[in-house]
């Protein structure tokens, strides 16, 4: 289980007080941008039409998916995780257009509102 944003305030505090240095602030930094960074980039919304590749359910399972995903509650993890997703191959990490360009050559196209 993750902490919370009050939990790992506190690890990282505790922490600092036996190694003291400028490292405590950069991972605030670091934090925050990866926070702000979530939040910003939104790339699925919850919508099992976002799905990039062919769908080889039954019918009863493509429901209980759309089911399911509607009672999901997405947090900054998970829109990080998905930013990450997005950059990641299976070689290494991608800029967004050589993915893009990798889901097409896959798959057959790449949504551009998910840019």
């Amino acid at each position: 289980m993750l902490p919370t944003k009050a939990e790992a305030e506190k690890l990282l505090s505790e922490a600092e007080q036996n190694n003291p240095g400028p490292w405590g602030n950069h991972s605030r930094v670091a934090a925050h941008c990866a926070q702000k960074i979530a939040e910003l980039c939104d790339f699925h919304n919850h919508s099992i039409q976002d799905y990039i590749g062919n769908f080889d359910t039954s019918k009863e399972e493509f429901e209980l998916i759309q089911k399911e995903l509607a009672k999901v509650c997405y947090d900054d993890y998970d829109r990080l995780i998905q930013l990450c997703d997005s950059m990641a191959g299976s070689e290494g990490v991608m800029d967004m257009e050589e993915r893009m360009n990798d889901v097409k050559r896959r798959y057959g196209s790449y949504p551009l509102e998910r840019v």
